[in-house]
Parts: C-alpha cells; structure tokens; sequence
C-alpha cells in the first residue's frame, strides 16, 4: 500500500503543479496577479522570519518546511516538538484508542486497510 502511495503522490503533485502552472499563466495574460499557496507562502522571507514558516527535520523524509504556530505568547512560547507523522505512522495506537482489539487490527492490517510504514 504504501508503494503504491509512493508511485501515485509524485505523480498527483506533478499534476497540480502543471495545472497551477496553466492556471498562472492564464491569469497573468489576463493582467490578473495569481500565485499558488506554495510558490508565495512556503518561501516567503518575512514568514520564515517571523516563525510561520519553520524547518523541522525528519528522521526519514529530511528537512521539510512546515507550518510554525500562529500565535506566540512571551511566557509559554509555542514550539514544534515532533515531526509530521509518515502515512500510517500512528494507525495502530489510534484504532487501539477508538476500542480495536489487537485481533481486529491485525485483521484490518492483513486486509490492507491498515498501512504500517515500518514494513
């Protein structure tokens, strides 16, 4: 499951990057300013700077580029203190939390409705 992720993901962004890349296009000949989300937020200087835009690092994906808090307080300032899960990296606490036996998860995993990305 979680190759086949890997293949369709790439694929899917490339997708909607050619379609934002049309899009753009089409706006700019009609004199009408566009930018997509990640071409104008995800590398803007001032939001780096001021901490809404921060680097964490991945133990597997490498350094990724993720949303900070929005809101800072002087006495109890916010922090990232944990990475972005990878898919299915807590599928089996969840379903364990919501009242899953160990039986029915371990069913659902044989039946490929539960990814476990350490396989």
């Amino acid at each position: 499951m979680v190759d086949a992720a890997e293949e369709i993901i790439p694929s899917a962004c490339q997708e909607v990057q050619k379609a934002d890349n049309e899009t753009k296009k089409s706006m700019e000949t009609a004199g009408i300013r566009f930018e997509t989300y990640l071409d104008s937020l995800i590398d803007d200087p001032h939001l780096t700077s001021v901490g809404l835009i921060q680097s964490v690092e991945h133990p597997t994906e490498g350094t990724l580029r993720v949303a900070g808090p929005a809101a800072t307080w002087s006495k109890t300032p916010p922090s990232i203190r944990h990475y972005p899960p990878r898919l299915g990296e807590h599928g089996q606490e969840i379903l364990r939390e919501s009242g899953f036996s160990d039986a029915e998860i371990e069913r659902l995993a044989a039946d490929g409705a539960l990814i476990n990305p350490d396989l």
